[in-house]
């Protein structure tokens, strides 16, 4: 992202070669509406997390990597990047990669809950996925 940029200048920048409408990014990510023409290096985390997804959908990618997309969040914008990800998870192909024993992994949702919420899980694939 360029700090210097407007959040739709840097959406637009991004989706110059696709063709993206901005408008289908927005009905993604509706809370960079209000933020669509501020400058940003002037966004907070929770934001700048939204428009760095928002620039990597509109390229259309054919996969996108997110790593880490809650670190140093408030839990409150966690919630609302969740549901999102989720919908785009939902309606295209995910692969999550765990390390672990992968035994212990299949059909183990508290181990993936722990490696990614941060909670506690159970058994040693749980302590290699807090690793």
């Amino acid at each position: 992202m360029f700090p210097e940029l407007t959040a739709r200048e840097n959406v637009n920048a991004a989706t110059r070669r696709s063709r993206v409408d901005p408008d289908e990014i927005l009905e993604l990510f509706p809370a960079l509406r209000e933020r669509w023409s501020v400058d940003t290096g002037a966004l907070s985390g929770g934001e700048r997390q939204m428009l760095a997804v928002a620039r990597a959908l509109g390229q259309r990618p054919r996969v996108l990597l997110i790593d880490e997309m809650s670190m140093g969040l408030a839990p409150v914008i966690v919630e609302e990047l969740l549901p999102i990800v989720r919908r785009i998870a939902d309606a295209t192909h995910a692969v999550v990669v765990l390390g672990g024993d992968a035994s212990e992994l299949r059909g183990n949702a508290q181990v993936l809950e722990a490696a990614y919420f941060g909670h506690e899980g159970s058994g040693p694939a749980s302590d290699e996925a807090r690793r």
